[in-house]
């Protein structure tokens, strides 16, 4: 149905995004310490802006090349290029997605609750804590810990997988690293203090997207329920155009891609059309989501909401 609402050729001309995050995602590692070694200020702004939006792009890109949205693309090379750029394990995030699509909304997606409901208070208070503060720097090796405990991903799993996507991880870094050190005149410890703050501030911003969508949300009922209690932002206001811009768009219309993922709706909002009564989130409301984290408000929403 994707190719009927959107031509093929209209696909096809998406393929440049993936090329050029490709080849400016390093570019920007390395030309970060020179803005820094000039004024320091104008390195955290470069952190922010091109920074995060780069980081969400890329992350958003990896997401859609493991659903093969836009044809004649090398999809699963690009799947794995950009999991060891953004220094995650490929084949971790490929199942824990599966479950994310198969049970969003529930205690049994391991992108949310890799442990599943965590009945301990303090403990479950402590994890949302952590998530929301770090992001997927903490979210990512949880996922990883509760794919490796599942009964049926952990035997999918290879060691020898994700010891070569450490070691190609490392490389990366190391090489875009040894670039940047080279051309300035920074030293190996503001290096890493800016990497660090690049991979933390852009894991943040895409995990604060997720949460936006689905955080806290527990729905009783069937697939179809679930998929359609998914949150979509509202684009009036401030900032809620600041945080689709930097996130580009995937909150927008997001339930669409748990109804329908067969289409690729993110760079085409409103082509596709929306469930019956979608669920709309304020940014004013966001925090609120993130208070009844912190305080441990666990709502269930009922099916059929």
């Amino acid at each position: 149905m994707s190719k009927v609402l959107i031509e093929e050729n209209t696909l096809r001309r998406q393929a440049w995004k993936y090329w050029f995050v490709m080849v400016t995602w390093p570019v920007f590692l390395v030309l970060l310490p020179l803005v820094y070694e000039k004024n320091q200020l104008a390195a955290m702004i470069f952190i922010v802006f091109p920074g995060t939006w780069l980081f969400t792009w890329l992350a958003l890109l990896m997401h859609e090349s493991w659903h093969k949205y836009v044809p004649g693309l090398p999809n699963r090379g690009i799947f794995h290029v950009f999991g060891w750029m953004l220094l995650i394990d490929p084949q971790i995030y490929h199942l824990a997605h599966i479950s994310h699509h198969k049970d969003v909304n529930s205690y049994r997606d391991i992108e949310f609750y890799p442990f599943g409901q965590i009945h301990n208070r303090n403990i479950r208070r402590l994890y949302h804590l952590l998530q929301i503060f770090l992001g997927g720097i903490f979210t990512q090796p949880m996922m990883s810990l509760g794919v490796l405990r599942h009964p049926q991903f952990s035997r999918e799993c290879s060691s020898l997988k994700g010891l070569a996507s450490m070691s190609i991880q490392v490389i990366f870094i190391v090489s875009t690293g040894s670039v940047a050190l080279a051309i300035s005149s920074i030293n190996l410890a503001e290096l890493v203090m800016l990497y660090v703050l690049v991979y933390w501030s852009g894991a943040l911003l895409i995990h604060h997207n997720q949460l936006m969508q689905h955080g806290n949300l527990i729905v009783k009922g069937g697939y179809e329920q679930r998929n359609r209690a998914t949150r979509n932002l509202n684009p009036n206001g401030l900032m809620a155009h600041i945080f689709l811009f930097l996130t580009h768009n995937d909150a927008l219309e997001h339930v669409l891609h748990h109804t329908s993922p067969g289409f690729y709706n993110r760079p085409f909002p409103g082509k596709f059309p929306l469930p019956d009564e979608p669920v709309y989130i304020n940014a004013a409301d966001y925090p609120r989501v993130l208070y009844q984290m912190l305080v441990d408000v666990e709502p269930e929403v009922q099916a059929g909401v």
